[in-house]
């Protein structure tokens, strides 16, 4: 069961999608930051995957119950708007 006192550290997201840290709550309020939280299953259980959108960038980050950082993966397309596909979460 995930903790309801679980943080991510704001830096974390802030440095995975390009922003500085400043930024981040401001652009979260203003829904121009987005995202979703998915629980691990099986081999995975015990951790979540939470993945954070804004522009063209895609972060995920991979927390254990606690929000202890795992693993993390970023998707820059540069000048292009970030796929469809790409906002589609862990494969099932």
């Amino acid at each position: 069961m995930m903790r309801e006192d679980m943080t991510l550290d704001a830096a974390d997201i802030a440095r995975g999608l390009g922003l500085a840290a400043g930024d981040l709550i401001d652009l979260m309020r203003a829904g121009k930051i987005t995202g979703r939280l998915y629980k691990g299953e099986n081999e995975d259980a015990g951790t979540y995957a939470c993945v954070f959108f804004h522009a063209n960038r895609r972060l995920t980050l991979v927390v254990d119950e606690a929000g202890t950082l795992l693993r993390r993966s970023n998707v820059d397309f540069g000048d292009q708007p970030l796929p469809p596909a790409m906002r589609r979460g862990p494969a099932q």
